[in-house]
């Protein structure tokens, strides 16, 4: 979304501007994060039980007013309201498309369908990402963070009320009470079959940190530079939606397993060429977005042809929630890492290890994610 990203590339210096010292902002970031873990799974269970449209709408204006409400406050106190309101709004709208797309969709081959929403999602994602980039290199010299900020959330909340005219709500899928529907998606998280796509999104975590975290101070040599970093993002948005988009072929060669695999592989390949060639940082970070644009796209194909319709956001949420785990826990590893040794050792380990979870992820995969109408 473009507002996402107009928010994400800024919101960092907007926080420290307003006299938030880094060791409070690692806090009130841990504190946000540990609500939308909390609250992730059961808002999908819900959704599934009460309508999807509900949720959507909800969480898109949650997350818009609480951008407004952060552009507007000084106090630490209103800042953690506000970005607590912001994880909760994320995490409440989190995983509803899919659902109301399906339920409008005359597509009989479901699985193509998975195939093109995770491919097509992918591919706006970093447009957006790319043109927000580009808006903040150009325009950051002339509007402050705050500003932009409130933007985004302003528009965030013109596409929830758009949302209400766009979209059909969706006839209850889950009858089950949210207990009983919330002790089904576990017991279905941890069953054997399901254990590669858990070990999957624990990837994805890692992999977002990986990237995420260290861009910045090494490509901007620790720089604030907020169009710097515009500058920077435009072109690894350009790089994922390369790799997004070679998916189409991709996936006309091979299963989602080897194709998350082979984007697993580049971001390992990538994360170590930013530490072997210090003169070409840049080049390892696009390949590692290229690597993240294919694996985003053949995972969402996956474990949405593995989810059942009746407890499909739920079954979503729940994964974003080890998705959630495995990124708390990768950002405490990695600041640890870049802490005791540098920040290119903590790359470099980080890269070794994303690979040979991947190379598990791989076996794990082979001969245990199998579906007569799915090509593993």
């Amino acid at each position: 979304m473009f507002f996402d990203f107009l928010f994400g590339a800024v919101y960092v210096v907007a926080v420290l501007q307003k006299d938030v010292s880094p060791a409070q902002l690692g806090f009130l970031f841990g504190l946000s994060t540990l609500f939308s873990i909390l609250i992730e799974a059961p808002s999908g269970n819900l959704a599934d039980r009460f309508g999807h449209k509900r949720f959507l709408m909800t969480g898109l204006a949650m997350w818009g007013l609480s951008l407004v409400f952060l552009s507007l406050s000084s106090s630490i106190i209103y800042i953690a309201i506000s970005l607590i309101l912001w994880t909760t709004g994320m995490a409440l709208q989190s995983g509803v498309f899919a659902p109301i797309l399906l339920s409008s969709s005359k597509t009989l081959d479901r699985q193509e369908l998975f195939e093109k929403l995770a491919r097509q999602t992918s591919n706006a994602r970093w447009v957006m990402s790319a043109v927000g980039a580009l808006l903040i290199w150009v325009f950051v010299a002339r509007i402050d963070a705050n500003t932009l900020i409130m933007v985004a959330g302003v528009g965030i909340i013109v596409l929830a009320g758009l949302s209400f005219f766009l979209f059909q709500e969706t006839e209850s899928t889950s009858s089950a009470s949210t207990k009983l529907g919330l002790k089904f998606i576990v017991r279905w998280l941890f069953s054997d079959e399901i254990r590669p796509l858990v070990l999957a999104n624990v990837l994805l975590g890692a992999v977002t940190v990986a990237i995420v975290l260290p861009w910045q101070p090494i490509l901007t040599l620790g720089s604030d530079n907020v169009g710097r970093n515009g500058f920077m993002l435009f072109f690894m948005s350009l790089a994922a939606l390369a790799g997004s988009y070679s998916t189409k072929f991709l996936l006309s060669k091979f299963p989602y397993s080897p194709t998350f695999f082979i984007g697993i592989t580049l971001i390992s390949i990538g994360l170590l060429c930013v530490v072997a060639m210090p003169v070409a940082k840049i080049v390892g970070f696009l390949i590692a977005e290229c690597g993240f644009g294919i694996s985003g796209v053949a995972l969402g194909a996956l474990q949405q042809g593995k989810f059942s319709d009746e407890h499909r956001n739920g079954m979503f949420s729940i994964l974003s929630t080890v998705t959630l785990i495995s990124s708390t826990t990768m950002n405490m590893v990695f600041g640890w890492l870049w802490g005791s040794l540098s920040i290119f050792s903590a790359v470099a380990i980080s890269a070794v290890t994303i690979f040979i979870l991947g190379l598990l992820f791989f076996l794990m995969g082979k001969g245990v994610m199998k579906n007569s109408n799915e090509k593993i």
